[in-house]
């Protein structure tokens, strides 16, 4: 399973046809499920807008933002800001489910241990989640670069002119145009939990 979210009302990616195919392996011992995902309930709702996206109606203190600030191309209030989904959760299940499972049976078939076979691929799964975003993509769907009005908006937070409250670190991957490289905190928050 993965999971976008800090707890059981967070926002879920499911994959319960892995889960089913795990189950039938591993067999009669006690109910196991691993969730791999942001569980950081204050990453979460970024981690959200990330993986499906956003759309918002630019506010008039956002559009004076932009003018005060020159940043090019500033919408107008009224106007519409977007962000393309970059699904680094659901990408890297589509690619890495199979492996994953392959994995998870080659590792029970010589421990027996259920557990200790959801965790290893549980840290395998963070590892793939991990790469996905600092690669910016799977080798099968790269996402999106930063946007020209992204990287502008970058830019006058790295001068420290906004109402940014990062420090210098947080903002140290600014200058580039590669999609969630900013802070690293998404990367870092990516975890698994196994539950019985």
């Amino acid at each position: 399973t993965t999971i976008l979210g800090g707890d059981e009302k967070g926002v879920k990616v499911t994959r319960s046809g892995m889960l089913d195919a795990i189950s039938k392996k591993i067999g009669a011992e006690p109910k196991r499920t691993m969730k791999v995902g942001v569980l950081d309930r204050e990453v979460a709702e970024y981690a959200t807008y990330v993986e499906y996206g956003w759309t918002q109606r630019v506010t008039g203190k956002q559009a004076r933002f932009f003018q005060v600030y020159g940043v090019p191309m500033p919408p107008k209030a009224g106007g519409t800001l977007v962000l393309q989904p970059r699904p680094f959760m659901r990408a890297t299940v589509a690619e890495k489910q199979k492996e994953w499972l392959d994995l998870l049976a080659r590792i029970y078939a010589n421990t027996k241990d259920s557990e200790r076979a959801l965790a290893l691929v549980g840290e395998q799964a963070v590892q793939d989640i991990r790469d996905t975003i600092l690669s910016g993509g799977t080798s099968r769907q790269k996402f999106e670069k930063r946007k020209p009005l992204t990287m502008a908006m970058l830019a006058v937070d790295s001068r420290g002119k906004s109402s940014s409250k990062g420090s210098s670190a947080e903002v140290s991957n600014s200058n580039t145009d590669k999609p969630l490289t900013r802070t690293g905190l998404l990367s870092k928050s990516i975890a698994f939990k196994i539950e019985k």
